[in-house]
Formats: structure tokens, C-alpha cells, sequence
């Protein structure tokens, strides 16, 4: 009986010791509208607090969903300078050479934050909702 609960001590220290693994927060499917265009972000995990990124803009009136603008990067946990404060601890990455940052809000909610365009009149920058695979 000592054995064993010196076991089930040991055990349990050992497991209070070790970090537990962070939940992936940014994987998945998300969009919102960008004026008359739909803007898709979909991430996807690449490695340990990194993920590959890719960015869509299409028309929904164009049946064949063809995207009118477009990018792919990886992203990585890390640090960014938001309004003269540094944040810490969220997905940053370049795009087209221009910084920019993903916040996880709520579950199934991500915001991007940046101060460009990807292509004339489109920009990444806003909140986006979860959207279920089919």
C-alpha cells in the first residue's frame, strides 16, 4: 500500500510539474464580409505554436468562387506592437512583406489586426466567426 501511494504521489507530481499543452486557439475555417466580397482565413497547424494561413477575398456573385485576391504565410506565437503597446502571446506573421497579427477572441472567433491592403480596396483587418466544414 506505501508502494503505491508513493507511486500515485510521484505520479502526480510529475504530472503538476509539466506544462500542460496549450489549446490550439487558431485552427479552423473562419470569414466574414468585406464589403460585397466574402473574405475567407483559413489556418491550419504547421508545428509547435505555428500555423500556415490563407487568406481569400471572393465575389459571392461569381458562381465559380474564384478568389479576386489572395496571400498564404505561416504565423507563430510571438509579439506585436498594437497602438504603441506590445502584446504578447498571439499568431504574427508577414504578408506580402507587411506585418500583421491574429488575435483569438471568444471560442471560434480570431481577429486579424493590420494597417494595409492586400489588394486595392481589400484588407484583412476585422473579426472573424468560425464556419463549419462540410
Amino acid at each position: 500500500m506505501e508502494k503505491t501511494m508513493r507511486l500515485i504521489l510521484a505520479t502526480l507530481l510529475l504530472a503538476c510539474a509539466m506544462p500542460a499543452a496549450a489549446a490550439d486557439r487558431y485552427s479552423g475555417h473562419y470569414q466574414r464580409e468585406c464589403g460585397p466580397h466574402v473574405c475567407e482565413l483559413r489556418m491550419l497547424p504547421s508545428g509547435r505554436d505555428s500555423w500556415h494561413l490563407k487568406w481569400t477575398a471572393t465575389d459571392p456573385r461569381d458562381h465559380t468562387l474564384t478568389p479576386v485576391c489572395e496571400f498564404e504565410t505561416e504565423v507563430e506565437l510571438g509579439s506585436a506592437v498594437v497602438g504603441g503597446t506590445t502584446v504578447t502571446g498571439i499568431a504574427v506573421g508577414e504578408a506580402q512583406g507587411r506585418p500583421f497579427g491574429v488575435f483569438d477572441l471568444d471560442p471560434g472567433r480570431v481577429s486579424i489586426s493590420s494597417s494595409w491592403e492586400a489588394c486595392t480596396g481589400l484588407a484583412p483587418k476585422g473579426i472573424y466567426e468560425s464556419v463549419g466544414d462540410e
